[in-house]
This record gives C-alpha cells, structure tokens and sequence, in this order.
C-alpha cells in the first residue's frame, strides 16, 4: 500500500528500515499505547509509524493520514533542522488529510480492495462524513 502510494504521490519510496522499525500490530508481550502517530526519528533516513492497526476502514483512513506525515517528513530532510517541521501544525495536519482524502474508489480498485468503481452518486453518504469529522476537529485547533 505505500509503495504504491508513494508512486501515485511522486514522493520517494519508504527506506526499508521503515518496514523493519514500524510498529503496525499491537505486541502480544507488552503494553504500548495505539494512538496513530508518525515519527521521523533521525531527520534522514529513520522514518516509523507506531499504529495498532486493525482491518478497518478507519485504520485504513488513518494510516494513509500517518503516510502523509512521513511523506511531509522526508520532504523536507535536507533543509536545516529550524525549516524541518511545518510553520503551523495545522498545515502539517492537511497534509496528512490530503493523503487520507485520496484513498477513492478508483484507488481501492487500482490496489485490488475492490472490484468495480462505484457510481459518485454512491459517495454523498461517504463525503458528508469526512466533512463532518474534520469539521467537528478543526474547530480544536482554533
């Protein structure tokens, strides 16, 4: 899924570290917080997502969010370390928003989740969603 993300994106792939240093499913001999977060851990080459993912449409909505924070991460590895993170969190979170938003029908189908695009008639239930959940949160970041 971020392979082909990261092509359909035009941002680089993922190091592979990425794969090996990520923690995607809750571990079985400790404790670990679930909340999705997106680190980058050495301003380089270290990039992690720590999400206890389950096979969900949210999850699914939210990891795409989190890829979007590491895509935005690897950005911008080369500027100086003051330039690295976003002027405003705000503007780090659309980016990551941006990313969530592309998940549509014509990408489930291109990464075979499913089998036929549905009409956009069969999306107003679906966008009037996500409008009211990013609304319901943006009006926290005033």
């Amino acid at each position: 899924m971020a392979k082909t993300s990261s092509c359909r994106w035009a941002f680089p792939p993922l190091p592979k570290t990425f794969w090996e240093r990520s923690l995607f499913t809750k571990p079985a001999d400790r404790d670990v917080v679930c909340h999705a977060s997106a680190w980058d851990v050495d301003s380089k080459d270290d990039l992690r997502i720590k999400m206890c993912i389950q096979i969900t449409e949210e999850d699914f909505r939210v990891i795409h969010h989190e890829l979007g924070h590491n895509f935005y991460q690897r950005a911008y590895d080369t500027q100086p370390p003051l330039f690295q993170n976003s002027a405003n969190d705000g503007f780090h979170e659309a980016v990551g928003d941006t990313i969530a938003l592309s998940v549509t029908p014509e990408y489930l189908k291109k990464i075979g989740l499913i089998d036929t695009v549905p009409p956009a008639s069969g999306d107003t239930t679906t966008c009037c969603s996500r409008r009211s959940r990013k609304w319901r949160f943006s009006r926290l970041g005033w």
